[in-house]
């Protein structure tokens, strides 16, 4: 039989055929990257906002999604959560408040896509609330201000010695630069607590007018780690 087909035609049905057989990559987008995920938006004392995302077309009333709590740094694993939350939607990804009673311990909340605990794909953590966070680098700050005194409150890194390393806090007037400053006004030495107040006292200061305070590592002019600046009360 003779075969009336037009070849060019033939030959673009075939391309075809192989495009469509060839596999689409994922593409990952914000509101769907993939994967599970869940973050904390707001705490209180008896409320945690959370923020979730799950896969597109998913339906998590209906598939009985819910958010597993327990007060700890993770997923303890065989143990009863102490708060079970259905997700009260049907959409993919969104916010929920769970009303719990926060206390000072730290809460794991689990996203579970199923009935059960087990079903847990992602979670998050609330840290305790009576944790203090180690300080990541020198600050210094103006805490009190009058034209005779200064208070002044300071953190180094977790565990160091201010003191015997010799570490000072220089006052000038005007935005200095500790690089080629003049004569400071005051000098203030800390102790050998990481964190805490130094006070300046015996000042006189103009009124209405910026001043800056330097906070060095020893008594090299470039050592200098933090500042700030004020105004004087006028």
């Amino acid at each position: 039989m003779e075969n009336n087909r037009d070849p060019k035609r033939w030959v673009k049905e075939l391309r075809g055929r192989r495009s469509a057989a060839r596999p689409v990559p994922s593409q990952a987008t914000e509101r769907d990257p993939g994967h599970c995920s869940i973050r904390i938006t707001h705490s209180d004392g008896k409320n945690i906002e959370v923020e979730y995302v799950t896969l597109l077309a998913n339906r998590p009333r209906s598939y009985e999604n819910f958010f597993a709590i327990w007060e700890s740094f993770v997923v303890p694993w065989g143990v009863k959560p102490e708060y079970r939350k259905p997700v009260e939607s049907d959409v993919s990804a969104g916010t929920q408040n769970l009303k719990i009673n926060v206390t000072l311990e730290p809460y794991t909340i689990a996203y579970c896509t199923g009935p059960e605990v087990t079903d847990a794909c992602t979670y998050v953590t609330l840290p305790p609330a009576r944790a203090v966070t180690a300080p990541s680098s020198v600050t210094i700050a103006a805490d009190e201000i009058s034209l005779q005194k200064l208070v002044i409150g300071y953190r180094t890194l977790y565990g160091y010695l201010p003191r015997r390393y010799g570490n000072w806090v220089g006052l000038w007037r005007g935005l200095a630069s500790p690089y080629n400053a003049p004569k400071p006004l005051a000098r203030a030495k800390p102790g050998n607590a990481s964190e805490g107040n130094l006070v300046m006292d015996g000042l006189s200061l103009d009124p209405d007018s910026v001043h800056t305070l330097i906070y060095f590592m020893e008594k090299s002019r470039t050592s200098a780690a933090a500042m700030c600046t004020f105004r004087t009360p006028g």
